[in-house]
C-alpha cells in the first residue's frame, strides 16, 4: 500500500518514499489517502509565543495544536496566559492526532503572541493560504519524504530562510485498504479455528 502527499510535480517521486523533496512555496499539502495524522513538534526558538492550529483565515485562536514559549525569551511563560484562557506549553518531541480524509488540504495558522499581556503580534499560513501572509511571503518551508512531511514555520524574517521558529513533523498512518481488512480477517478467522481444534483435543 502506497501512501504520499499529493503535492502538484512532487507527488509521483514522493509515493515511492525514496525521494526527498521539497514542496514550492504554496503548493497545497494533501494526503493521497485517509487515516490519522500523527504530528510531532521537533523544534521552537525565537522570540514570539507560537499557537499551531489548522486554519486558513485569519481569526480568534481556537483549537490549539502546539503551543510553545522558548526558555530565555522575553515573554517566556508555562503556561502561557491568553485572552484569560491558560495554555500549558508544548515541548520537544510532544504529539497530536488527528483523523485526516483524503483529498482535503491540510492549512497550517501560526500566531505569533508578544508584550504583557499576551496579544497577536501577527498570523502566518502555510499552502494555498499564503497569500495571506504579510507580503504575500512564503513563512513556511515544507520537506516531504514518503508519507512523511516536515514542515518549518519562520516568525518573522522569512527571507533568512531558516524556518526554525516552529518545527514538526506530520506522518499519516493510513486506513488500511479493503483488501487488507479482508487479509486481517482471514488471518483471524485462521487463529481462532486452531485454537478451538486445540480447546477440542484437550
Amino acid at each position: 500500500m502506497k501512501h504520499s502527499w499529493a503535492v502538484p510535480l512532487l507527488a509521483a517521486a514522493a509515493a515511492f518514499g525514496s525521494t526527498v523533496t521539497h514542496a514550492a512555496p504554496g503548493d497545497p499539502l494533501i494526503f493521497s489517502e485517509s487515516g490519522t495524522l500523527t504530528l510531532t513538534l521537533l523544534g521552537n526558538e525565537g522570540m514570539f509565543n507560537h499557537i499551531l492550529e489548522i486554519a486558513s483565515s485569519t481569526g480568534p485562536v481556537t483549537a490549539p495544536i502546539f503551543v510553545t514559549s522558548e526558555p530565555g525569551s522575553e515573554y517566556y511563560a508555562d503556561p502561557i496566559v491568553f485572552n484569560d484562557t491558560s495554555y500549558p506549553i508544548n515541548h520537544i518531541g510532544d504529539t497530536f492526532t488527528l483523523t485526516y480524509t483524503a483529498g482535503t488540504e491540510i492549512i497550517f495558522r501560526l500566531t505569533n503572541l508578544v508584550e504583557t499581556p499576551l496579544v497577536i503580534d501577527s498570523q502566518l499560513f502555510s499552502g494555498s493560504a499564503t497569500s495571506l501572509n504579510p507580503g504575500g511571503l512564503a513563512y513556511a518551508d515544507v520537506t516531504i519524504d514518503g508519507n512523511v512531511a516536515t514542515v518549518g514555520f519562520e516568525d518573522l524574517f522569512p527571507d533568512r530562510n531558516t524556518y526554525a521558529n516552529l518545527v514538526f513533523s506530520v506522518n499519516l498512518a493510513p486506513v488500511p485498504e479493503p483488501a487488507t481488512w479482508g487479509l486481517l480477517g482471514i488471518g483471524l478467522a485462521g487463529i481462532g479455528l486452531k485454537v478451538r481444534r486445540r480447546a477440542r483435543m484437550a
